[in-house]
């Protein structure tokens, strides 16, 4: 109880920190089988634009932050989207996190899988472990999609231009290695492999794949303003690129609520970091 005041008022008496040259948007991997809800979003990831900096910055937010839902109380993070979709998501990571955002793209795996094939597929690299995970991934999704897992299977370990199948159940990896906090890395590498195959697109490819690639998402970025991105992805290629996941390393403590780990930030440390990385 004193932990969720405690929070609770740490929401309400910090200002939230906008920045005309910080352009930030949030990035949701939905895990839902069907249209029937929103569905949790168990990829979150905080992508920043500093034009000042000329820094890029991918933070990724990990689904058992325990925050504080606006009209839901204190919930993981990834249940925020489930309750209110990209909305909530948003206004729960400003009001906790202390960052204005006021842009949001969400996508489930299906869409995923088919901006990643409009991209030609990534480039990715993975161990015995991480394969026979992926398969089963593989197999999962393909069985819903009503497609043969066998033209999808990783064969071995090794490197692999990935088509979209591949590349999600990749990201989906969640029990090999240090389980949730190595899952978010593989997203932001993910991630950061499709940026690279982005700035190597013309204008002409850019608009292309922009009409292409809309109708998988939903999303709350204003046409105009969407544009507006996609002629500055080349002039982007140069700046340089931050990598992190909130909680940090040695910034939060786990408890137990209802028997599931919850991950508790050092809220005021946390917050200064986040804004200092950011602006």
């Amino acid at each position: 109880k004193e932990l969720e005041e405690k929070i609770e008022q740490f929401s309400s008496e910090e200002p939230v920190v906008t920045d005309s040259d910080v352009y930030n948007i949030l990035l949701a991997g939905v895990d839902r089988r069907d249209e029937s809800w929103a569905g949790n979003s168990d990829t979150m990831i905080l992508l920043s634009i500093n034009y000042k900096k000329e820094q890029i910055s991918m933070i990724s937010l990990m689904r058992d932050a325990y925050v504080n839902i606006p009209e839901s109380g204190m919930r993981k993070l990834n249940a925020a989207h489930a309750n209110g979709a990209g909305p909530l998501l948003v206004q729960t990571v400003s009001e906790n996190f202390k960052v204005q955002v006021d842009r949001y793209i969400s996508v489930d795996f299906a869409g995923m899988i088919g901006i990643i094939d409009d991209l030609g597929g990534i480039e990715l690299t993975l161990s015995e472990e991480e394969v026979r995970v992926a398969n089963g991934y593989i197999r999962e999704m393909c069985r819903l999609q009503g497609l043969d897992a066998e033209d999808y299977l990783y064969p071995e370990a090794g490197t692999y231009n990935c088509s979209g199948m591949r590349a999600v159940a990749y990201a989906r990896i969640r029990y090999v290695g240090n389980a949730d906090y190595e899952r978010t890395e593989r997203q932001r590498t993910v991630l950061t492999k499709m940026m690279e195959k982005l700035r190597l697109l013309d204008m002409q490819q850019l608009y292309r794949f922009a009409k292409e690639t809309l109708p998988l998402v939903t999303h709350n970025v204003p046409e105009s303003e969407l544009w507006g991105l996609m002629l500055k992805i080349p002039s982007l290629s140069g700046y340089k690129l931050v990598k992190d996941r909130i909680p940090y390393d040695g910034m939060y403590r786990v408890i137990y609520v209802n028997g599931q780990d919850m991950l508790v930030p050092d809220w005021e440390e946390t917050v200064q970091r986040l804004q200092e990385t950011l602006f």
